[in-house]
């Protein structure tokens, strides 16, 4: 009966946040210039843009999908033991929440992606609504 009403409670927010986001107010002008100045940073110094890749992850934007994908190659990987830095961790899970796409620190099968599927999809797809909803209930990051 408990999984019941998860699955209920969690079918209403879904309802709820799909209702909103279609009536979502567009970003502010404080908002567009946070999130073009997150996006030059990352540009800049890909390795040393941690707040940059959270603001661009909790914006969304589909203009940033590229510059986060090309950031890859300036990361550090993980370690023998799946340890990494947060910067790049941070780049990844931006990428991953914005795309609902998991590929991890493999830049040529996000390029691949991108060229093939990403770059086609309306810039609305890449803003937050229900996979950061998902992901905050489930624990899960949003497949599609």
């Amino acid at each position: 009966m408990k999984n019941i009403h998860r699955l209920l409670y969690i079918a209403l927010v879904l309802i709820l946040v799909t209702v909103f986001t279609v009536t979502r107010r567009p970003l502010s002008s404080d908002e567009k210039r946070e999130l073009s100045t997150a996006i030059a940073g990352i540009e800049s110094d890909p390795e040393r843009a941690h707040d940059e890749y959270i603001r661009v992850s909790r914006f969304g934007s589909k203009d940033a999908v590229p510059i986060l994908i090309q950031a890859i190659s300036k990361l550090e990987r993980p370690n023998e033991r799946g340890n990494v830095i947060c910067t790049s961790a941070h780049c990844i899970e931006a990428l991953e929440r914005m795309t609902r796409k998991n590929f991890g620190y493999d830049q040529s099968a996000w390029e691949r992606w991108w060229r093939g599927e990403g770059s086609k999809l309306p810039k609305g797809y890449f803003e937050p609504s229900i996979p950061m909803v998902w992901e905050r209930l489930t624990g899960r990051v949003w497949q599609r």
